[in-house]
């Protein structure tokens, strides 16, 4: 609390700054950050850090005991993300209190020992590489499996119905073993030494106890097993009876606009053994008249991965991806459907105002974030794991239907080789997905691997390098007048109109100067007599202020992209940009060339640049004192933007995912220029 009391305030958030730009910000705080000179981890100084730094440095509890009781901690969602490798420690006797860290003191006697450099308490970081205690996990060196002498776990029920179910696993009289048990979920096609549990949870009384798993159906029949030992010495020891999953039940459905203004395109995912899919749909949930076939394909291989955990541990079967389209009914306002088959099983109606989706000439409001990731409603343990995540996935829910659409801009679900995180992902967000469009831009953790094409050369996204994403996200083809560039690979940048709004969507890995030419003409084809607000959005913003490991090359990224696309911006006068990648919330002043703008009433001065990137990965540090073309930043909370657009004005709002109520806490008013 003490170390809260820091927060800073001061800097400007006040009055317009020309363009007909009318900013206000509902506290006073605008730079949200305690006062340290170089760097801030939000978890240093987060209200529960005592709770976890008692817990991390009581010596009464074994470091199972502490990794538990931290995880059901870990619930709300705001900031408790906290990575294994910060809770068991590495070999040190002393693990630092959090505000021995955020002092500098990082051995815990006192002294400000700045020749080890601070750094953020990672959370969504995978277990395999970079936590313990699961850091030396090979599954090609667990023991062999047991047979006749097996433990026996009960799970139950055995069966999933429909698309997920809650599975109760209970043991009891395990025999005493010097470390700990746990338990993983497989399918009963993994092969133990070559794929990493789905989830997992340990095992804390061996006498007697139990544990509760929420299961999605991923097409293959379920099964748990108990293992002693940790790292290279985990042994199977115990399993579970079967849990049988309907394989062809749909699931994974979500909804994206198509290139032709009125029509939807729905996708969703069964097993290998369906039969021929189709969505009926009508005006209200007992008039499902019309229909329309789903064109199936497996949505990707192992074969099409180019490495790392895409072709290794993190690999199962995806499924079946099926698509079909649906548009909306003349004289409705609402429209009604379910998708599925006779043999297979029917989804339930789901339902969605088209008046939201397809507005006339009307305001409408729209809701925006990135880097969101994905959390195990269950708490139990994974590869990559983002608490914070819940909280914006349900606070977006609560109001999705005063949206019109979503846009999520970029780094979707960091599942990162993890075909189970990204079964968890399109899971969370279903019911957000269902009833309005879900649009998304690609981002590093997509499609960056080396060697693939990706521009940027890194192993962010696991070895999917981009596959995953688009065969999932299927956003509508960019076409442009001198070629049609299909929705690939290697094209993932789109745009799509609302009558009062244009949205063109980039992408900030792959090259950027064909997209250059698209976005021009793409950009000139707006008429702003009609259309009175444009926007641009890309994964990596081209200004932000941050001091991450990486965050010279960011910044070398950033102005790239300036170079080949703020002439533009200008030319065409965009209204507003939006981006992610770093975990924050950033808004600039209207800016040009690294400068405020001003202009004079009704004239346009420069687009407002915005930074979404706190939707639920660990949050990242900013730069100290505030730049001045900055004027709002917070990398303490998660939040996600509600963004309202009418004729005249274009309200973004600011919340927080951790807020009960709807309270902005930064507001941005951009009013119609010529």
């Amino acid at each position: 609390a003490a170390l809260l009391v820091a927060m800073g305030g001061g800097g400007g958030g006040g009055g317009g700054r020309g363009g007909g730009l009318a900013a206000a910000a509902t506290q006073v705080e605008t730079w949200e950050q305690p006062r340290h000179p170089d760097i801030l981890s939000p978890s240093h100084i987060h209200a529960s850090s005592h709770f976890r730094s008692v817990v991390v440095a009581s010596p009464r509890l074994t470091a199972v005991e502490k990794m538990k009781m931290i995880a059901e901690e870990v619930n709300d969602g705001e900031s408790k993300n906290w990575g294994f490798g910060q809770i068991v420690g590495g070999g040190s006797k002393h693990v630092p209190t959090a505000r021995q860290r955020y002092e500098g003191d990082v051995t815990g006697t006192g002294a400000n020992t700045t020749s080890v450099p601070m750094r953020p308490q990672w959370s969504c970081l995978p277990f395999m590489a970079h936590a313990r205690p699961f850091q030396l996990f090979h599954p090609d060196q667990i023991q062999p499996a047991c047979s006749s002498s097996c433990l026996s776990l009960s799970a139950d029920p055995d069966l999933v119905q429909n698309g997920k179910g809650t599975i109760t696993v209970s043991w009891e009289k395990l025999p005493w073993h010097w470390s700990p048990y746990w338990i993983g979920a497989y399918l009963v096609t993994d092969d133990l030494t070559k794929t990493a549990p789905v989830k997992f949870q340990f095992v804390l009384d061996s006498v007697r106890g139990e544990h509760k798993f929420n299961m999605l159906n991923m097409r293959e029949d379920i099964i748990f097993y108990l293992f002693k030992a940790l790292g290279d010495k985990a042994e199977v020891v115990g399993k579970s009876n079967v849990v049988s999953v309907q394989k062809n039940h749909p699931t994974q459905a979500h909804l994206a606009y198509t290139s032709s203004y009125g029509e939807l395109l729905l996708a969703w995912t069964t097993g290998r053994g369906f039969k021929a899919q189709m969505v009926q749909f009508g005006p209200n949930a007992n008039n499902l008249t019309a229909s329309s076939a789903a064109s199936s394909s497996v949505l990707y291989s192992s074969e099409e991965m180019c490495g790392g955990w895409a072709t290794g541990v993190g690999f199962r079967d995806p499924g079946i991806a099926h698509r079909a389209t649906m548009r909306k009914f003349d004289g409705s306002d609402k429209l009604c459907y379910r998708y599925g088959s006779d043999d297979d099983g029917w989804s339930e109606v789901r339902c969605m105002s088209t008046t939201k989706a397809f507005p006339a000439r009307q305001a409408f409001s729209f809701v925006a974030y990135g880097d969101l990731g994905q959390h195990s409603s269950d708490h139990a343990l994974q590869h990559c794991d983002c608490p914070a995540s819940m909280a914006t996935t349900s606070n977006v829910e609560k109001e999705i239907s005063n949206v019109s659409f979503v846009l999520h801009v970029g780094d979707i679900s960091y599942a990162k080789g993890f075909v189970s995180e990204w079964e968890n992902f399109m899971d969370q967000i279903e019911n957000i997905a269902t009833q309005v469009p879900y649009m998304t831009a690609i981002g590093n953790h997509e499609r960056d691997w080396p060697n693939s094409g990706s521009v940027r050369g890194s192993y962010d996204s696991g070895g999917e390098c981009g596959v995953a994403y688009t065969r999932r996200f299927v956003m509508p083809a960019p076409l442009i007048s001198s070629h049609p560039l299909p929705a690939s690979l290697e094209s993932p940048w789109f745009s799509f109109s609302h009558p009062l709004l244009h949205v063109a969507v980039i992408s900030t890995e792959h090259s950027l100067e064909e997209q250059r030419k698209w976005l021009d003409e793409d950009l000139r084809r707006v008429d702003r007599s009609v259309t009175p607000w444009v926007m641009v959005v890309g994964h990596r913003p081209m200004y932000f202020t941050g001091i991450l490991p990486g965050a010279a090359d960011d910044q070398q990224v950033a102005q790239e992209l300036r170079e080949a696309f703020e002439p533009l911006l200008m030319v065409y006068k965009v209204d507003l940009v939006l981006a992610g990648h770093h975990h924050s919330y950033q808004r600039t002043c209207p800016i040009y060339q690294g400068e405020c703008q001003t202009a004079a009433e009704g004239e346009y001065a420069a687009p407002v640049h915005i930074v979404t990137g706190n939707g639920g990965y660990t949050n990242s540090p900013i730069v100290m004192p505030k730049p001045k073309e900055f004027e709002y930043a917070d990398s303490l909370h998660h939040g996600y933007l509600r963004v309202s657009v009418d004729e005249t004005f274009l309200e973004v709002r600011y919340l927080r995912s951790s807020s009960r109520t709807k309270i902005a806490h930064d507001v941005v008013r951009l009013k119609s220029h010529k």
